[in-house]
């Protein structure tokens, strides 16, 4: 059975580099290694993977010369860039387009308010016409109490106001 490394000190030391240095390696370039399922902290690496990891992490930094590998390395890079500035650009794209969408919702509310505070004016002159209606205060003697008109004080409100009769 092969020897297993089963903390980052011992892949650390089996490295011959520091603990956050393998973290990082492992994080950015994909050192292999292994997390138990429902273990936290534990980790488990195979010698011989980390060592079939470093040679071609090794022989990939050297390629970069003329020759198939080497072109394509290059051209993969310049994609990479490439991408990443399209990313950027993308995320500018969408905050201004969440800036905006915000602006829109704000303003969506604003009028909804608006057209709530009207609807609510509508509704009480619309009452207060079919009160009149239904209570016509020139011919009977009806006393009416409690009955707010828009603008008026409270205690004017609360008083009995008296119609005369037409005869």
């Amino acid at each position: 059975m092969p020897k297993v490394l089963t903390s980052w000190k011992e892949v650390a030391q089996y490295l011959g580099k520091g603990v956050r240095t393998v973290q990082r390696w492992e994080r950015q370039l994909g050192l292999p290694v292994r997390r138990p399922a429902k273990a936290r902290g534990c980790i488990i690496a195979v010698p011989e993977e980390i060592d079939a990891w470093v040679q071609l992490w090794q022989c990939s930094k050297n390629v970069s010369g003329p020759g198939p590998l080497g072109g394509a390395l290059a051209a993969i890079r310049q994609e990479n860039e490439r991408l990443a500035q399209q990313l950027i650009a993308a995320q500018l794209e969408n905050s201004a387009l969440r800036s905006r969408q915000d602006y829109a919702r704000r303003a969506v509310r604003a009028c909804q308010r608006a057209l709530e505070a009207q609807r609510t004016t509508g509704e009480l002159i619309e009452l207060s016409f079919k009160i009149l209606r239904q209570v016509d205060l020139r011919r009977s003697g009806v006393i009416v109490y409690g009955m707010a008109i828009p603008g008026q004080s409270r205690s004017a409100a609360n008083r009995p106001v008296e119609s005369r009769a037409v005869k």
